[in-house]
């Protein structure tokens, strides 16, 4: 949700429960079960053991996903850590915010997740530069 101002306040796609429903599975939450990270972050529901639940920390992973998402310009949980530390490394070589890269390290790591809201007017015309395509054809020179 965005207020009158324009600021975002409210995001959340990490789960959905209604009544005494079973919470469904998060899209962006089902591949750190695949990757097996399960953690103090990130647990496993008690109704439904085959999900992670929903808490402060899946509502900004999911939050800051979405975003690498759309700077990726494709689901860039499908590739392995490694491969997203590395893209992380390339965004901080391109003048991303140093503080807006941080959170982005943090989501596989015991570290809180911080909202990454705050940081998205820092992103410029630089955003065109960083999808998967422009990103695979630099790091192959």
């Amino acid at each position: 949700m965005i207020d009158v101002d324009g600021k975002v306040k409210f995001v959340d796609m990490d789960s959905s429960k209604i009544g005494g429903n079973i919470p469904s599975a998060s899209k962006y939450l089902v591949n750190l079960k695949n990757k097996g990270i399960i953690n103090s972050k990130y647990k496993l529901d008690n109704y439904a053991n085959y999900i992670i639940a929903p808490n402060d920390e899946t509502d900004n992973y999911c939050f800051a996903i979405m975003l690498l998402n759309m700077l990726y310009q494709e689901n860039i949980t499908l590739n392995s850590i490694e491969y997203i530390y590395n893209y992380l490394d390339y965004l901080k070589s391109m003048g991303i915010n140093k503080e807006l890269i941080d959170i982005f390290y943090n989501l596989y790591t015991d570290k809180t997740n911080l909202d990454c809201s705050e940081y998205l007017d820092t992103l410029d015309e630089k955003i065109y530069k960083l999808d998967k395509y422009t990103y695979e054809n630099k790091k192959g020179k």
